[in-house]
């Protein structure tokens, strides 16, 4: 992992509050393989990089079947 991707990390409580989700639902996502990628332990807790959760914000808004309105 290089420095730009562990520059600013998030922890699950950060992450759940972006994601409008509670913690409960982030720690099962991790165990079936799904939501942000690239989350690793440091010192026995979670940690992920902003880069991994804005590109699965990215990747959702893109397969989302209603597209956000455009901004005026």
């Amino acid at each position: 992992m290089s420095d730009s991707e562990t520059s600013e990390l998030m922890t699950t409580e950060q992450v759940a509050a972006v994601l409008n989700r509670p913690t409960g639902t982030l720690r099962q996502w991790r165990s079936l393989g799904k939501g942000p990628r690239g989350w690793f332990r440091i010192e026995g807790r979670v940690a992920y990089p902003r880069t991994e959760v804005d590109r699965y914000l990215e990747e959702a808004k893109a397969s989302s079947p209603h597209p956000a309105p455009a901004q005026p």
